[in-house]
């Protein structure tokens, strides 16, 4: 089990100061806890922060694997000193590409799906489309940027009700830079 305190002090040190960041970030530790997901898909990667939150609640869950998609490969391993986290490794994967040319590198069935590509309605639509009914029922998709990308909501906006119950939520409503998130369920 970690030491609550010292898990905090790394995730503040790795999230630079964004407080935004850091409130996304324990919100999707603490889903990743409470679901203990088998397999994790992430889309959008940029500096790591989400997926080593969730390869942390695998480590803590005992269980699940987080395969994590990014078109570019930015180093990690000097941040992972930094925040203490150099045994995380073993809880992802890290592919490096075009999220629409790496579906089949990740397993077919997926618990938590997280989706934070490019934010363009065509790119986030064809993410939805190739990933999120991968999706087991009772599983879960977190769109982020979907109140401050206008194709990002547009696509949750089209999701159909009778396959999602969806909860959509700003980070901090007074701030321009509203990112908004998005939590799916599958029904």
């Amino acid at each position: 089990m970690i030491d609550e305190r010292n898990f905090m002090g790394r995730i503040k040190r790795f999230a630079r100061g964004d407080c935004s960041n850091l409130g996304h970030g324990w919100l999707y530790y603490g889903i990743a806890r409470l679901m203990r997901p088998e397999v994790i898909v992430e889309i959008g990667r940029y500096y790591g922060f989400s997926m080593l939150l969730f390869a942390q609640a695998c480590k803590d869950n005992n269980k699940g694997h987080v395969w994590s998609i990014d078109r570019e490969d930015r180093p990690l391993a000097g941040r992972l000193e930094k925040c203490g986290m150099q045994d995380l490794p073993v809880y992802y994967t890290v592919l490096t590409g075009l999220s629409m040319n790496l579906a089949g590198e990740v397993p077919d069935e997926i618990d938590l799906l997280f989706i934070d590509g490019d934010h363009s309605y065509e790119a986030c639509l064809l993410d939805t489309e190739m990933y999120a009914a991968r999706v087991r029922p009772g599983g879960f998709c977190l769109w982020h940027d979907t109140v401050l990308y206008p194709g990002c909501a547009q696509v949750v906006a089209e999701l159909d009700r009778r396959e999602w119950e969806l909860l959509t939520f700003p980070v901090n409503p007074t701030t321009p830079e509203n990112e908004g998130l998005t939590i799916g369920r599958r029904l």
